[in-house]
């Protein structure tokens, strides 16, 4: 008998548990969306995912929750959490322009 073995992603991580309830709500913004797109597809699958997923455990700062996601989904979650942010913070600097710079300063 051939023994199945789940795959887990390679990024881990760990969050406190207010950040972990902070990150959810966000995807639960993406849900409340009035028309369904990809983002409300991929925000119902991270959730799912974090939720069953997820590793509850006693961090230095209490409680915490682990999870592991493979590339593709942590970078999903980077852009979404990015577009959430775009809405409701305006960037005051170009930071584009300070890729590649030794010093990290503006060019």
């Amino acid at each position: 008998m051939k023994q199945t073995e789940r795959k887990t992603g390679s990024i881990e991580v760990s969050l406190t548990r207010d950040f972990f309830n902070v990150l959810v709500t966000i995807l639960e913004v993406y849900l409340a969306l009035p028309e369904a797109n990809q983002y409300t597809l991929y925000a119902s699958k991270l959730k799912r995912k974090m939720l069953r997923f997820g590793r509850r455990f006693k961090g230095k700062n209490g409680d915490a929750i682990s999870i592991r996601f493979f590339e593709n989904e942590a970078a999903l979650l980077i852009k979404m959490l990015t577009f959430y942010v775009a809405a409701l913070q305006e960037t005051d600097a170009d930071y584009y322009t300070m890729v590649g710079t030794d010093t990290g300063e503006k060019t």
